[in-house]
């Protein structure tokens, strides 16, 4: 006679299962007052099955399964090799547990109606014997499934699962020929979609000033390959700019002129139109209205979002169009003749180098006279020295 128990942490005996009880009657789990229904609603229904993993899968008894399942209980979807009715199923987890041992299964969620009881599940075990002639491998095993079991009277009637099997062999080393699955979305409409994610930042962040949703186009872990001087990294970072830009450029728009993608790179050339008419990079107001060209590149991640950037912007056009910067109107004199529009002979050189006015903004431009012998270094000092304006 073969008899089951169960034990609490405390050590002590809670359950208990054997062919015949003490006093010769057929025995059952004694974990309900006799005549009392384990099974009936679908809450009972769900305990049952908890009961019935417990007791007989993690408990690796193959014994108890008669407690559990009706004589002529049918397998709608049986494993290799599984025979019919409750010595099919007998049978069965007894194969299973010499192939494998140390199981430990966990009911992941439960749905029941009526007398149908479904559970997702998975499981951990390690392969200590042969299955289905493979070897024995010792490695560690973990699956998951999904079982429906009609339950009545106290019994399992029938079954229904489906379960990850060629995992569980591909686990013990067995090399599976199932390839991941092919992508059903072409390049070209992946490409597509990225094209239109930058266009968003572009048209309705930078343009529209709706920077609520920067953080739906930029992943958290976004980085800045080109970050401008100054701007924080990361997301806080793209605001930073965003908001700088429209608040000393209020009117400012820009327009995407040109777009390629390929995998997870896009690149956009673009074009920025506004009037400045606030502080921007310590520049402050000037009035003048400004059209630059930039290009960038973006990274597009997992979930649609961008998770990296790099650009260039035309700041020198920039600074041009709001006058910072002007640029010589004649050429360098040429070697040994004179500089254009007058001055000393050549050998005579410049008179001291006069005190500039200090500007008062940054908008003032400067004009000076630069003294043989301080040209910059890897410059070369031009006969009669040269003239530069900022």
């Amino acid at each position: 006679m073969t008899s089951v128990v169960r034990i609490d942490d405390t050590g002590r005996i809670v359950e208990h299962w054997a062919p015949e009880g003490p006093f010769g009657q057929i025995g059952a789990p004694p974990t309900q007052d006799p005549g009392e229904p384990q099974t009936g609603t679908p809450e009972q229904n769900k305990r049952y099955m908890q009961k019935f993993v417990r007791n007989v899968i993690d408990a690796e008894s193959p014994e108890n399964a008669g407690y559990y399942f009706v004589e002529n209980f049918r397998n709608h979807d049986p494993a290799p090799g599984e025979k019919p009715g409750l010595a099919g199923a007998t049978d069965f987890l007894r194969s299973i547990y010499a192939a494998f041992s140390g199981f430990r299964t966990t009911l992941d969620q439960q749905v029941a109606e009526d007398d149908l009881v479904a559970g997702q599940w998975s499981q951990t075990f390690v392969n200590t014997g042969p299955y289905l002639n493979f070897p024995a491998s010792g490695n560690r095993i973990d699956i998951g499934g999904i079982t429906i079991t009609r339950v009545r009277d106290n019994r399992i009637l029938e079954q229904w699962e489906a379960r990850d099997a060629v995992s569980l062999v591909s686990q013990m080393g067995v090399p599976s020929p199932l390839g991941p699955l092919e992508d059903d979305e072409p390049a070209t409409d992946r490409d597509e979609a990225n094209k239109a994610l930058a266009r968003r930042f572009f048209y309705d962040v930078w343009s529209n000033g709706k920077l609520e949703l920067i953080d739906e186009l930029f992943a958290p872990e976004f980085t800045n390959g080109l970050p401008l001087p100054g701007q924080r990294p990361g997301v806080a970072g793209v605001r930073q700019l965003v908001r700088r830009m429209r608040s000393a450029f209020p009117d400012g728009s820009v327009s995407v002129d040109l777009q390629l993608a390929t995998e997870d790179r896009v690149v956009s050339r673009y074009t920025f139109r506004g009037t400045h008419q606030g502080t921007f990079r310590g520049v402050p107001a000037t009035g003048k209205t400004v059209e630059v060209t930039g290009i960038g590149i973006h990274a597009v991640g997992p979930g649609d979002r961008i998770t990296a950037h790099w650009g260039y912007f035309d700041d020198m056009t920039l600074i041009m169009q709001l006058g910072l910067l002007t640029l010589p109107t004649e050429p360098p004199p040429p070697p040994g003749g004179k500089p254009p529009g007058g001055g000393p002979p050549p050998g005579t050189g410049y008179p001291q180098r006069q005190q500039a006015q200090q500007r008062p903004d940054v908008t003032q431009r400067i004009t000076v006279q630069q003294p043989p012998g301080q040209q910059p270094p890897g410059q070369q000092q031009p006969p009669g020295g040269q003239q530069s304006s900022w």
